[in-house]
């Protein structure tokens, strides 16, 4: 989800989140962990990758094998209106990237592509999974009228590669919204992993803009599936934003991982309305709850010209031995750049 920033005529996703009156609370407990259990992460200070134009964001990234995959949300100058696109890049070390070799020059890794008379005419906050020897791509799409909130309905697609490059779209969107629901107008942000019992879990943010029964903006919900393409909604936030000890406006993109210690963590936007958006985490031994979540954000925005000022979110994280990785989009001061930035903290993230 690419937040309030403009790009020739197309806005993409504003912030419009903010919160009601009335925030229900989600189906699970919450206990805020000491923030002292917690490991802390060291941000670089530079963006790691800058893409062809000013908007690159929403990261998802894998390691196959020797390289790392990203698949992030790039700016599509071709089509009319211009908009935004999935795109991929490939990496050794997860730090320095290289555009896939697919795509015009003009939009160097673009993975996806769309034409006139199909139900998703633009592209973003895309999630890759490896499963049975195929990439699986999860994007949000939606009929663009400038921008995901002027286009609504926004829900979830689907396409399938046997190489990383070369990829077959589904018909229609796996996931939609539930009228009148928190999730009725928008979905964005897909997340998804795999239980040690073989269920799939996904987490992603929804939006209802009318006939909302005063709902709350923004929530993270989840889903499961057998199989990676049929889910099954939960029917309540699996948290909330007053579960959030810090002041904030309402959770926006998230990621959700299984660590080797059998717990989930949500990695998650922490909205902060005009002011810089962080991250936060928080774990549980399910998707239900109870959730532990640190009091305290895990990034927080940079200060001055710094490329990451107005906002840190969107987090895409991997555990690789005694380490976590953690990659994100940034937005300068001047709210006319994205940029992707990067973060790591030792394992475990959680000290009993």
């Amino acid at each position: 989800m690419i937040a309030g920033l403009v790009v020739g005529a197309v806005v993409v996703l504003g912030n419009a989140c903010s919160k009601s009156e009335s925030s229900p609370s989600s189906d699970s407990q919450v206990n805020n962990a000491g923030a002292s259990k917690w490991a802390s992460f060291k941000k670089l200070k530079d963006p790691i990758f800058s893409g062809q134009y000013p908007l690159v964001g929403d990261p998802s990234i894998i390691k196959d094998g020797a390289i790392y995959r990203m698949f992030y949300t790039c700016f599509d100058v071709m089509r009319v209106p211009q908009g935004p696109e999935v795109c991929s890049a490939t990496s050794n070390d997860g730090i320095n990237w290289n555009y896939a070799p697919i795509g015009p020059n003009e939009l160097k890794g673009r993975i996806l592509s769309t034409g006139p008379g199909i139900w998703d005419t633009a592209h973003e906050t895309s999630f890759i999974l490896k499963k049975d020897n195929l990439y699986h791509l999860y994007f949000v799409g939606y009929k663009d009228k400038g921008g995901i909130y002027n286009s609504l309905p926004s829900m979830i697609g689907f396409a399938y590669s046997a190489d990383g490059l070369n990829f077959t779209r589904v018909d229609g969107p796996i996931l939609a919204g539930t009228s009148r629901s928190y999730d009725s107008d928008v979905i964005t942000s897909p997340s998804i992993t795999k239980l040690a019992i073989g269920t799939y879990v996904m987490v992603y943010a929804g939006f209802c803009a009318d006939n909302c029964d005063n709902l709350q903006i923004t929530y993270l919900m989840g889903a499961t599936s057998s199989d990676g393409l049929s889910w099954t909604k939960n029917a309540k936030p699996i948290i909330s934003s007053t579960d959030i000890p810090w002041k904030n406006e309402g959770l926006g993109e998230a990621e959700i991982i299984l660590g080797p210690d059998g717990f989930l963590y949500l990695f998650m936007t922490v909205l902060q309305g005009k002011n810089p958006h962080q991250i936060g985490v928080a774990r549980s031994p399910s998707l239900g709850g109870p959730w532990q979540v640190n009091p305290e954000p895990i990034i927080t925005a940079g200060s001055g010209d710094s490329f990451d000022a107005a906002e840190v979110v969107a987090p895409s994280v991997l555990i690789e031995g005694n380490k976590v990785r953690l990659w994100f989009h940034g937005k300068n001061a001047a709210g006319n750049k994205l940029q992707i930035g990067y973060a790591e903290s030792a394992w475990p993230l959680y000290n009993e």
